[in-house]
This record gives C-alpha cells, structure tokens and sequence, in this order.
C-alpha cells in the first residue's frame, strides 16, 4: 500500500471516529434539553403516565434533512481524503518524471579507445601441415584442416575481456604457438616429439 493512501485511510478512521462522538455528544444534549411542560403550565399528568414517558413522547423527531446531513458528513470526509490521496500520488509521479527527465539523456556508450589486437602464431618447418583450433573473440571455437605452416591469425575486438586459445598437431617432430596482444607476447610453447601438439591459452587477453 502507498504511504498516501495508508496516511488517507487513517485520517479517515479518526475522522469518522470524532464524528461518531460528536454525534452522540449531541443526542445526550438534546434528551438532557427536552422540558417537562407538563410542570409549567400546571396540568396534571394522567394517572399512569411517568414524567418520564411525557418527555419522551415530546422528543423532537430526526427529520429527512438532519439523517441526510448525518449521513453526508462522512461521505464528505471520505471524498476529501480520497482527493488528497490522489493528489499526492499526482505529485508523486510528476516529481519522479520528472527526474527521470533531468536525468535522462542519451544513453552512455563505452567506446575502447584501446582495441585489443590479438595474434595467434603457429610456428613450424616449411612445408608442414596441421590442424588448427581456435576461440574468437566471443569464444566461439573454429577448426581449420591441413593448413600450412607457418600459420598467423589476427583479432582485433574492443571487448573488455577476450578469452585466447589455439591447438595445434602436426605431421612435424616440432611444433610451437604463440600467443600476442597488443605486441606483448602473452603465452608461447615448442614441443618436439611424434605428431607434435602444442596449446596455447590466454584467459584474460
């Protein structure tokens, strides 16, 4: 529930509830009020008739327009509340459109103004083959047959963080790779033996 309505709903209760006591303040007054006028003008009372009965039958009624009156005055309460209510919340919304507004603008934009330039390097005799694995910049894996060594792949991205990885078998008894960002070798590996295999991997590039 909204603070203005919880607010609204409160007044309104101790509102009702000062009328409720009015109102009966005033009725208390009113029998209190009611004259015996049997005493001043000196009739006398039929026999079995309290003074009591006498003054009661000499309430005045409640007419149409005092019960109508009664009834309206909380009617009259609950509308004032009701349109204060919705006046706060008016406000409410204008306010926070408001800041919205002084604070909105063009969204911020991150421009890299230092593309990263990442160089993968597999390195091996002339002639040689191999089969080739490798992460792009959004780490998705690409497989390349029987290529022909040297090999060299160059990436460049304005990723804040770019995950660089490249495998490599070949036919060859050597076979290194290279990792480089930005002309700063990152990660680098020979091996030598049957079916070289070599990996590199950089987890933050």
């Amino acid at each position: 529930m909204a603070p203005s309505v919880l607010i609204g709903t409160v007044l309104f209760f101790i509102y009702g509830h000062g009328l409720l006591v009015q109102d009966r303040k005033a009725q208390r007054a009113q029998e209190g009020a009611v004259p015996d006028t049997t005493a001043d003008s000196g009739s006398q009372r039929p026999p079995g008739i309290s003074r009591f009965a006498v003054s009661d039958r000499k309430l005045p009624r409640q007419t149409g327009i005092g019960l109508i009156g009664r009834i309206s005055t909380p009617l009259i309460g609950v509308l004032v509340v009701a349109v204060a209510a919705v006046i706060v919340l008016r406000l409410h919304e204008t306010l926070g459109f408001r800041q919205s507004v002084s604070g909105s603008g063009e969204p911020d934009t991150i421009v890299s103004f230092n593309p990263k330039r990442i160089l993968y390097e597999i390195l091996g005799p002339p002639g040689k083959v191999a089969g080739i694995n490798y992460l792009d910049a959004e780490a998705q894996p690409h497989q390349l047959d029987g290529v022909a060594l040297p090999w060299s792949l160059a990436i460049v991205t304005t990723l804040t963080s770019v995950v660089a990885n490249v495998v490599a078998q070949s036919d060859s008894k050597t076979l290194g790779c290279r990792i480089t960002v930005n002309g700063v070798t990152r990660d680098e590996r020979f091996v030598s033996a049957h079916h070289a295999l070599t990996t590199c991997l950089v987890k933050s590039a």
